[in-house]
């Protein structure tokens, strides 16, 4: 399952629209489960905030929710990450990090047997783009914002 929200939740079209993972996530997670057998969850996501409540939440009692440990506070900020030009100086080693994290989960999600995502993310749809790949095959998939497009300006 790939949450976005940093820079996502506060400076694009989905500015204050942000969903919770428990009205917008937790019931394709419980579909997929009873249809493929799906009990544990790889949850990607830049937000520590969302980590601790879905793994303090009841659903924490249905499945096993597993992520990767990193450094996400690297993801606040006010700006989109592509105007974030201090990631791009010779002394950050910042923007290497978030590469870093980023391939991580999209490697990760692509191995999953089932995927729930954002199709306006370029991280969702390459994630499944690429788990179609290995596999041979489009694993299931929910998306949340909208159907698979070549690239988000055109998914509206």
């Amino acid at each position: 399952v790939h949450v976005r929200r940093g820079d996502a939740c506060h400076t694009t079209g989905r500015k204050n629209r942000c969903r919770s993972f428990e009205e917008t996530y937790l019931p394709h997670i419980r579909t997929l489960s009873e249809k493929y057998g799906v009990n544990r969850v790889f949850l990607a996501t830049d937000d520590d905030a969302l980590l601790r409540k879905v793994k303090s939440s009841p659903a924490a009692n249905e499945f096993e929710f597993v992520n990767v440990k990193m450094d996400r506070s690297i993801y606040k900020a006010s700006k989109l990450i592509e105007r974030r030009t201090e990631l791009y100086t010779e002394k950050s080693n910042v923007a290497h990090e978030m590469t870093l994290q980023a391939l991580t989960d999209i490697f990760l999600l692509a191995e999953a047997d089932a995927f729930i995502g954002h199709f306006l993310s370029n991280l969702s749809r390459l994630a499944i783009e690429l788990s179609a790949a290995e596999k041979g095959f489009v694993p299931p998939f929910v998306s949340v914002d909208g159907q698979w497009c070549r690239h988000w300006k055109f998914c509206r």
